[in-house]
């Protein structure tokens, strides 16, 4: 009678800690935004002292034709990156959703100065990295070299995260 009671409990016990983790648990992953303290460092050219939290300035969607998506990739000129679109597209591609504005920032039509000004004051992009994950609020999520295969695949993660694509 004993084991018969110690088989039950057993059989029992991964039956209820199955039950419990489907209907009371949650698969919840997020990423962490960036710059909520403000940022630092940043060159004095920049001539402002930027929002805390820290937020892309309103300004920024005219460049992305006012479109504001769930997630948006910029991604900025770089000598030894001439791949980027297609990074961009391969990356566009397997996100496969409308919600994703990815942008080579070649495209965005600037002079050098305004490059610059955008890459290094707005984004605060330091290099190596030179591609920036951030959301609908204008609130940074990550920093990217796409040079980099672990960059890309952590790009690819934290975009269906941001998405909450898992």
């Amino acid at each position: 009678m004993r084991k018969k009671s110690y088989l039950f409990l057993a059989l029992l016990l991964p039956g209820l800690v199955f039950v419990f983790l489907k209907y009371a648990g949650s698969n919840q992953f997020d990423i962490p935004v960036l710059h909520e303290q403000g940022i630092v460092g940043l060159p004095g050219y920049c001539g402002q002292s930027p929002t805390v939290p820290y937020h892309l300035p309103d300004s920024i969607w005219e460049y992305l034709n006012g479109k504001r998506r769930s997630a948006n990739v910029i991604a900025f000129p770089d000598h030894a990156l001439t791949e980027a679109p297609g990074i961009l597209n391969a990356v566009a591609r397997e996100v496969g959703d409308n919600d994703v504005l990815l942008v080579d920032a070649d495209l965005l039509q600037l002079d050098s100065a305004s490059m610059v000004k955008l890459r290094t004051c707005i984004f605060a992009v330091q290099a190596p990295r030179q591609t920036v994950l951030f959301d609908h609020e204008g609130r940074i999520r990550g920093y990217y070299d796409i040079r980099s295969r672990d960059e890309v695949d952590r790009l690819r993660v934290e975009l269906k995260i941001l998405l909450k694509h898992y």
